[in-house]
């Protein structure tokens, strides 16, 4: 499970696998996955590796890496919101 690149950055472009998959969750699926991202946080500091794989679980997703980054980019988007803190 690969949660960024060996430069320290989350790839700008999305993987074939990541697309797939944003594909068959649709909106409703990315804002489940949102959801539970945002549960996992918890309103204190945790790092981004356990809330990801936290809400992996809870979402019943696999660790295989196109969904963890899946997970990861929506984080990013979610900070970038300023619905999570970073």
């Amino acid at each position: 499970m690969l949660l960024i690149d060996d430069d320290g950055q989350v790839p700008e472009t999305l993987t074939l696998g990541e697309g797939r998959l944003i594909a068959s969750l649709g909106s409703e699926g990315i804002a489940a996955i949102d959801e539970a991202l945002l549960t996992a946080a918890r309103p204190r500091w945790s790092k981004v590796a356990m809330v990801v794989l936290d809400a992996i679980r809870a979402g019943g997703f696999s660790t295989e890496d196109s969904q963890v980054m899946l997970h990861v980019r929506r984080v990013v988007a979610l900070v970038d919101a300023k619905k999570l803190e970073a």
